[in-house]
Order: structure tokens, then C-alpha cells, then sequence
């Protein structure tokens, strides 16, 4: 399942790739784009439960850019 989520608040192209390279580590994640210039993270799910994922995705944003907010 493809989700794409709105991202709020990042400021720096670097911390978008250190962004990707982590939610990709997630074994649910199939594949997943952070572009900085639309602010916006496209994420591959390999399965339908994905509220919990979601969270994961969002302490991840949080931890390299602390002002950052991800929404669906």
C-alpha cells in the first residue's frame, strides 16, 4: 500500500536523505521517498496495518529534525 504524507517544517535537504535512509531500515517498508522540495514522504507498506508505522515514521522525522511534522 502507498501513502503519501505532508512534511511541515524541514529545513534541510541532508536531514530529508538521513530521513529515507532510516524509514527505509523499517522491515514493514517496502521503499520510501522524502523529497525536500515538495515536503513530502511517499512510503511503500508491505501490509494494511499501517497506524502503527505511521508513529514509527514520525519519531524518526522527529529525531533528526526535531521541528518537524509529518501528516497524512
Amino acid at each position: 500500500m502507498i501513502k503519501r504524507f505532508k512534511v511541515y517544517n524541514l529545513e534541510c535537504a541532508h536531514c530529508a536523505a538521513k530521513m529515507e535512509r532510516e524509514i527505509k531500515k523499517m522491515s514493514s517498508i517496502n521503499d520510501a521517498e522524502v523529497n525536500f522540495m515538495l515536503q513530502s514522504i511517499v512510503v511503500d507498506f508491505k501490509d494494511e496495518n499501517i497506524d502503527a508505522e505511521i508513529g514509527k515514521i514520525q519519531k524518526i522525522c522527529k529525531k533528526i529534525e526535531p521541528d518537524c511534522v509529518v501528516r497524512a
